[in-house]
């Protein structure tokens, strides 16, 4: 049996959130949210995990497996809410590749918007962006009340977050907050 826990992410999870990341997004796996084949290289390292903890607007998450004998946790998720003016950007943001399409991306999605309407004053909409060769997270997000906006971005290789393997580009998507 097991147990699942989200909690706010502590420093001694770096590691292991870095490890998820890189796994869940860039891999080769049966994961249907890879990037892998689209993407080389790191999706994020322990310098960048830091400077993103470290900005008090943002606010990172772990999901936790915890066995109920108290043996074993681990982490099988994360999410990241940050602080716009009145909107929140919802980002890194990931499942382990084999606990995916069992229902854990959906409430710890439901876990950040709930976080979102109790703690954030002022916030009207919630933003996210996502790679435009990707037609099936953007389909998965408009299940759950996103739309395009139409305002599209370069791949921000930039930011050290992998080099492009084609032309892509980042897809803003939007959900208003209702209260």
């Amino acid at each position: 049996m097991t147990d699942f826990k989200i909690r706010k992410f502590a420093d001694q999870d770096k590691t292991a959130v870095v490890n998820l990341l890189n796994q869940a997004y860039r891999e080769e796996s049966s994961s249907w949210t890879t990037e892998y084949g689209l993407v080389n290289g790191a999706r994020i390292n322990e310098q960048q995990l830091d400077s993103f903890t470290g900005d008090i607007r943002n606010h990172f998450y772990v999901m936790e497996q915890a066995c109920l004998n108290g043996a074993t946790v681990s982490i099988i998720g994360c999410i990241g809410i940050t602080e716009l003016h009145q909107a929140v950007e919802i980002g890194t943001f990931c499942v382990k590749p084999n606990r995916q399409n069992s229902g854990l991306g959906k409430v710890l999605l439901e876990f950040a918007e709930r976080t979102v309407l109790n703690e954030f004053d002022a916030i009207n909409e919630f933003q996210m962006y996502v790679l435009d060769v990707r037609a099936e997270l953007i389909e998965y997000y408009a299940r759950r009340g996103y739309v395009q906006t139409g305002i599209a971005e370069e791949y921000p290789v930039h930011a050290d977050v992998g080099v492009p393997l084609q032309s892509i580009m980042l897809l803003q998507l939007k959900k208003t907050v209702e209260k």
